[in-house]
């Protein structure tokens, strides 16, 4: 065992140890660390955005290049901070929110429908898979999988019909099955990536602190 002298890596390995007391209780070494993490992120996040946001901005597409409609902008988004200063001017943080919502919706209808129909394009599959002349078993019982799936899940969305029906009561639970069956994976994926991450803060506790061979 060769325990680590670099002052940056005790730092590192104290705060993580900090942070996994959670898992104990909650308690005064937690909260702390939580604090810095916190204060820490909004301090970079702001000095980074003033670095690369406002300062080239204002150099560039303001003064450079006379572009003045970016004050207006400006303007416009101080009106946020009005929710915080005073209840009597809080109606003025409602512009701002209407222009970011409206031009997000409006630039999705604009930009976004090409891949939402590329996967509705793409779920239009062939149920008799044939390659180079050999008829492919198991890639026809995939595609007949998925496209059961497929049906059944707008099934289990589909309203018009009441669920009292036989076929419509069966098909909407097998779309069940199968929404729950796409949830499970997602989340275990999930899971899996968090143990990934959960193994690399262990790897550095043992390795680069305490020096153990790993």
């Amino acid at each position: 065992m060769n325990i680590s002298g670099d002052p940056q890596v005790w730092v590192i390995a104290i705060g993580t140890l900090m942070i996994y007391s959670y898992l104990w209780k909650e308690n005064a070494a937690y909260r702390l660390m939580e604090h810095m993490l916190l204060g820490l992120g909004i301090a970079f996040s702001a000095v980074l955005t003033w670095d690369t946001l406002i300062i080239p901005r204002v150099r560039t597409n303001i003064i450079a290049q006379g572009h003045w409609m970016f004050v207006v902008f400006g303007l416009l988004g101080l009106l946020l901070y009005t929710r915080m200063l005073s209840p009597k001017w809080s109606w003025l943080s409602r512009y701002p929110v209407a222009v970011s919502v409206g031009y997000g919706v409006g630039f999705s209808m604009a930009m976004s429908p090409r891949p939402w129909l590329l996967q509705v394009r793409d779920s239009f599959r062939d149920l008799w898979v044939v390659r180079d002349g050999v008829f492919r078993a198991q890639a026809t019982f995939d595609e007949w999988v998925f496209f059961i799936a497929l049906i059944t899940t707008v099934m289990y969305f589909f309203f018009t019909v009441p669920h009292r029906v036989t076929a419509v009561r069966v098909g909407s639970r097998i779309g069940r099955y199968a929404i729950m069956v796409a949830f499970g994976a997602a989340f275990g994926n999930t899971v899996a990536g968090r143990i990934s991450l959960f193994l690399g803060r262990l790897q550095f506790l043992l390795h680069d602190w305490l020096g153990f061979i790993i």
